[in-house]
């Protein structure tokens, strides 16, 4: 997604195109599944496991997630050490979402509201605002098409989690049994032409903890990791969560379309 700025394009355009890069790498943790090329080939223990896990988020009305996530400077032009922060999610289903990307330099802001999406950056005090669709998996595909960007862990938020996630795999093997943070967890391992994707679902509730990408055409094979500390599927959230309103004194900026 680029953008540029009605007043100020140099300091504007930096700063909405950072919190995308940042932002579209978090969404790719989950959209490594909409990847690549070939024919779905997971192997039975690893898709049982996976299915479970999908249809359970697939069922949930309302849910929201906190974690951390780290991106690997080489997927964010002008970085020379890992990207850290915490990332936070909220989903209504069918029609809102928002989310939070916050690192020690810089925190961005995302919100649909069931018509409208928004990109804000609190310490800039600029966003960006362009029209979605009717629903989750329509204003995704939309603004994944028009403007490049992806929104934090975006497969887990659609109505068929699965699908997205398989979809092109290559390859899928149910690797093994590990312990993170104290939760046994299976962990799955995803092959796909261009990138590979990994992860690790905890065997008490069947929600994931942690999702690695490994981007194998990049030189370097660069990675993004997101740790999943906190889900809850039955949250009580209100309207407000999901709807943006400017601040005092904040300006708009411009997304120009993919391409341009």
């Amino acid at each position: 997604m680029n953008t540029k700025s009605q007043k100020r394009p140099s300091n504007s355009r930096t700063t909405i195109a950072s919190a995308s890069v940042i932002l579209t790498c978090i969404g790719l943790v989950g959209c490594a599944g909409i990847t690549g090329g070939g024919g779905t080939s997971i192997d039975s223990d690893a898709a049982a496991i996976l299915k479970a896990t999908c249809d359970k988020l697939a069922s949930a009305q309302q849910f929201t997630f906190r974690g951390t996530r780290t991106v690997d400077p080489d997927l964010v032009p002008g970085r020379k050490l890992k990207v850290e922060g915490r990332i936070e999610g909220a989903v209504a289903r069918p029609n809102r979402f928002s989310g939070l990307s916050s690192g020690s330099n810089s925190t961005q802001r995302f919100y649909y509201d069931g018509e409208n999406v928004t990109l804000y950056d609190p310490k800039a005090n600029h966003y960006a605002t362009v029209p979605g669709s009717n629903t989750i998996d329509r204003t995704i595909d939309k603004i994944v098409a028009n403007w490049n960007f992806h929104p934090p862990l975006t497969d887990l938020l659609v109505s068929d989690p699965y699908a997205s996630l398989s979809k092109r795999a290559t390859s899928g093997k149910l690797v093994g049994t590990e312990t993170l943070r104290g939760t046994k967890c299976h962990h799955i391992a995803v092959t796909q032409d261009a990138v590979d994707f990994d992860v690790w679902i905890s065997a008490s509730d069947n929600l994931p903890r942690r999702m690695v990408i490994t981007f194998k055409a990049i030189e370097g094979s660069p990675k993004v990791k997101a740790d999943i500390s906190s889900w809850n599927l039955n949250p009580e959230l209100s309207a407000s969560q999901f709807d943006f309103t400017p601040p005092k004194g904040a300006q708009k900026i411009e997304m120009v379309p993919a391409g341009n």
